[in-house]
């Protein structure tokens, strides 16, 4: 029996901990200055990041999720794309993405994990209900569309039919 209650205080002092565990401080701007650097210099594969590329990078998945529009226009999006391409195909990147999604600072970027998370079949119902959103507003429905690709209807109607939250 005391076996029993001391598994059980080890337990609660480890819901203690991390109850009091502090919360992690805002991405800096010198963060974000090195995870653009460094996804220009990673390696690459025709016009994604190679494997290597992709597992240099992990670590800095905060990084890209604190990244603004401000950060990186439109124009210069493509390589925080084909990096978010290759986190999702990663069980560790994909849940991530799924538990920090409304962390996604740039418009594009969160339209594109929304996507490819649902399209994997890992959206959570909040990326369902996102989506749903999306595709009620018909600018966002355009810069969507593209993203999806040709498999756009079908998507949407996935989407559309989907259990709301």
């Amino acid at each position: 029996m005391r076996g029993v209650w001391r598994a059980a205080a080890a337990g609660w002092m480890v819901i203690a901990c991390a109850a009091s565990r502090p919360e992690q401080q805002p991405v800096t701007a010198k963060e974000k200055q090195e995870l653009i650097q460094l996804i220009m210099e990673a390696p690459t594969q025709g016009e994604f990041l190679a494997e290597e590329g992709v597992e240099q990078l992990a670590p800095h998945i905060r990084t890209l999720f604190a990244l603004t529009s401000a950060d990186v226009d439109k124009e210069h999006i493509y390589p925080f794309v084909a990096l978010s391409y290759g986190l999702c195909q990663q069980e560790s990147g994909w849940r991530y993405g799924v538990e920090h999604f409304d962390e996604i600072q740039h418009p594009l970027l969160q339209l594109f994990w929304g996507a490819l998370l649902f399209k994997q079949d890992h959206a959570s119902p909040a990326i369902v209900d996102y989506l749903q959103r999306i595709l009620d507003t018909p600018e966002l429905r355009n810069e969507l569309e593209p993203i999806v690709g040709p498999e756009f209807p079908s998507f949407e109607q996935r989407v559309r039919t989907a259990p709301r939250t």
